[in-house]
């Protein structure tokens, strides 16, 4: 009967490491998939992100969502089971635009396999911020590649911010 319970009480620490596991990568691939904008601060004369989130750090995120301007946008949303033809129409039309205007920031060896690098889903930047951008590409007739110039800025600032 002990070698049951002790038995049981493994399984238990086994399923619970599992789980454990699987959050942990869970909230990885979520961080690795997210950007948050950066803004210049004069003082430190740095880049910092917005809301001074550090990224994979979730306690700064969950102080980061209680203020006021914070605004998390998620990219590239498409109907739940889109056609297919809709699908491969729409990821040629975003690889044909950022390869023709924007090769600098993406990695060209990706565009000669045909392959764009879609590595952020979600962005976090000041709400005020967000407004400004999508006024500016409504007065530009821009609205329906919101996403895709979205995508653009978060890796055009992580690339030169890098430097």
């Amino acid at each position: 009967m002990e070698e049951l319970n002790s038995m049981k009480n493994q399984n238990e620490k086994s399923e619970s490491s599992y789980s454990d596991t699987k959050l942990n990568l869970e909230r990885k691939s979520w961080w690795e998939s997210t950007y948050v904008f950066k803004y210049y601060n004069n003082e430190t004369k740095s880049y910092r992100e917005y809301f001074d989130i550090i990224p994979g750090n979730d306690e700064s995120l969950a102080r980061a969502k209680n203020q006021k301007e914070y605004f998390e946008y998620i990219l590239f949303t498409s109907p739940y089971i889109p056609p297919d033809e809709f699908r491969v129409d729409y990821q040629n039309w975003i690889h044909n635009l950022s390869s023709k205007y924007f090769p600098d920031i993406f990695d060209i060896q990706l565009y000669k396999e045909r392959y764009i690098d879609l590595c952020y889903f979600r962005i976090i930047l000041p709400k005020t911020l967000y407004e400004e951008i999508c006024k500016f590409l409504e007065k530009y007739d821009m609205l329906p590649i919101k996403d895709l110039i979205l995508h653009i800025i978060a890796r055009g600032q992580q690339y030169f911010t890098e430097k």
